[in-house]
């Protein structure tokens, strides 16, 4: 029936079979459900089924090359690890490969080309005459270590770690051809202008912190040591504020602080330490460089390289009244052929002072230095007046100075470090009569020495 009323209409089929009693409302509905739902009546039923799940088979892997690829990661993490700890002194393994260097051992240290050094035995035997309480005529021998006078070294009085002692931890040291033994080194060099204004003062210099930076180099593993830089008559830069080993880390430290350019001081060098840092408070009216080797003498070490220059060239004047707290500043008359000298000095550098300061791209604000009238002075070639021989003045009151700085000592000086002095000055200068005295004295009786150097043996090969 529903098919033929799909076929007629709903009314045809309602009036062929009227006798069952259908309605036309009956036949429609069949009708529609026929249209909506017809094919799941000829279509059989499934049962729905799950959605399967393709899988992969992984290959499978070898043991061997696990195990291979496994090893070689270790094994590679584990030599970063150790030459991480090699470059930063963690871990020692010159006694695995045979090429342990104590700092006693003298066979084990580079070995010196003494044909291309200058001659400075010469040098030393014309500079030190006279004060040799020992009897030696030869003031460039290093001290007899075979019957030493002084008390055992002891650890920085200020405090730190205690440095290791022993003859095999004894280091060989040379600075401009000044050989002398330690266990605790303290180098102090000279930063001031007088060091660098000389013809080739640049490059000089270059050479005088080449020697420093040789001297740490020079020292063994188990030495300790800092390094002192005097600026102006009172500032001091220290590398440590203890004494600290010569480790491999502790040596590139200091070379890579003390490479800074010539030109460039003291700009050029890094702050780290200085005098406030030292734990005591260093005497007054002891300035220059008594100032700076009364900072070394209190690390307590038992060998000194005190390397400086014609301070006595310094001005009073130049510097402020805290820093020439507790020093009696002489006023007394000068010489006709000083102050004629120092008329002639002034007046040429004034007028370089002048034409530098009338470059049209300079400036007007800034001030012409002293260094850039040395330069100047330098590159034009300007003839500078002759300065005369011997001490300028009683400015500098360096008797007093070094008095002052002697009865601060906490020992007599024969028990003192070997303290080794070295000055440089220019052709035909010398230090005041006091002063060089003084220093002579003082190096002779700590078991040292006093080297003057010329312009000449710097510009030596080395």
């Amino acid at each position: 029936m529903v098919l033929e009323a799909m076929k007629t209409s709903v009314a045809q089929v309602c009036a062929k079979y009227a006798q069952h009693g259908l309605s036309e409302e009956q036949i429609q509905n069949w009708r529609q459900q026929m249209v909506e739902r017809g094919g799941e009546v000829f279509e059989p039923k499934v049962a729905p089924q799950a959605p399967q799940t393709v899988r992969i088979k992984a290959p499978k892997q070898n043991p061997f090359l696990v195990f291979i690829a496994t090893f070689s990661i270790l094994f590679n993490c584990a030599l970063a690890v150790l030459a991480a700890a090699v470059y930063f002194d963690l871990v020692d393994l010159s006694g695995w490969f045979g090429t342990g260097n104590s700092g006693g051992d003298a066979s084990a240290l580079p070995a010196k080309v003494s044909s291309s050094r200058p001659d400075y035995e010469a040098l030393l035997a014309s500079a030190s005459e006279g004060l040799n309480p020992q009897g030696n005529s030869d003031p460039s021998a290093p001290p007899s270590r075979e019957t030493p006078s002084r008390p055992p070294v002891t650890a920085p009085i200020f405090g730190g770690p205690q440095p290791p002692q022993g003859a095999e931890m004894v280091s060989e040291v040379e600075v401009c051809g000044v050989l002398g033994q330690g266990n605790k080194v303290v180098f102090v060099l000279d930063l001031n202008q007088y060091m660098r204004t000389a013809p080739d003062g640049e490059k000089n210099f270059e050479r005088l912190l080449m020697e420093v930076r040789d001297g740490v180099q020079s020292l063994g593993a188990k030495t300790a040591f800092n390094v002192i830089l005097l600026d102006g008559i009172s500032r001091l830069h220290m590398l440590e504020k203890t004494l600290v080993e010569a480790s491999g880390f502790n040596k590139r430290a200091a070379y890579s602080w003390l490479s800074f350019p010539s030109w460039d001081v003291p700009g050029g060098v890094k702050t780290r330490f200085g005098e406030t840092d030292l734990g005591l408070k260093l005497p007054d009216g002891v300035v220059g460089p008594w100032r700076a080797l009364s900072a070394a003498l209190a690390f307590d070490p038992d060998l000194i390289y005190l390397v400086t220059g014609d301070c006595s060239s310094l001005r009073p004047d130049e510097f402020s009244v805290s820093e020439l707290s507790g020093v009696q500043v002489s006023s007394a008359v000068r010489s006709t052929v000083w102050e004629r000298w120092r008329r002639e000095t002034d007046a040429v550098r004034l007028t370089v002072a002048k034409w530098l300061q009338s470059d049209t791209l300079r400036s007007s604000d800034i001030a012409v230095s002293d260094a850039e009238i040395d330069v100047a002075i330098r590159k034009l070639g300007i003839p500078m007046p002759a300065k005369p021989l011997g001490s300028p003045d009683s400015r500098w009151p360096w008797a007093s100075i070094y008095q002052k700085f002697s009865r601060s000592l906490m020992r007599s000086i024969p028990d003192l470090a070997d303290t080794h002095m070295v000055v440089v000055l220019p052709k035909g200068r010398a230090l005041p009569v006091d002063l060089e005295g003084k220093s002579k004295e003082f190096a002779q009786l700590s078991g040292g020495s006093y080297t003057i150097l010329d312009e000449e043996s710097l510009s030596s090969p080395r």
